[in-house]
């Protein structure tokens, strides 16, 4: 078991809750063989705004790319399982070459 973070990525000021949820996520990747990579996190980049949930260490991105197209929306499917209702949890980019899974804390579960 292991989390790898993409060089230049900053996960030190994300929350508890994130942080939680990626020890969780990355049990899935690792039963399904997978390496879990956070690609995206608290630095702050223009294409995060301070006020963004990424800058305030509620949402990190997860690399999705390097596992095979057919077996993503399950990944998909068993982080939402791990995590329950306060996390969002979404692939972006489908079908594109930076494909990746976007994990969001909220303190009340979204509205669907």
């Amino acid at each position: 078991k292991m989390i790898k973070i993409k060089e230049g990525v900053d996960i030190l000021r994300c929350n508890a809750p994130i942080l939680v949820a990626l020890i969780k996520c990355e049990g899935v990747y690792s039963e399904k063989g997978y390496a879990c990579t956070v690609i995206s996190a608290c630095e702050e980049t223009v294409r995060h705004a301070p006020r963004s949930p990424y800058c305030q260490g509620d949402a990190i991105d997860i690399r999705v790319k390097h596992v095979p197209k057919e077996n993503r929306a399950e990944l998909v499917r068993l982080m939402r399982k791990a995590l329950g209702s306060n996390y969002l949890v979404v692939r972006e980019g489908p079908s594109d070459e930076n494909e990746h899974v976007r994990i969001q804390y909220f303190q009340q579960p979204p509205v669907e």
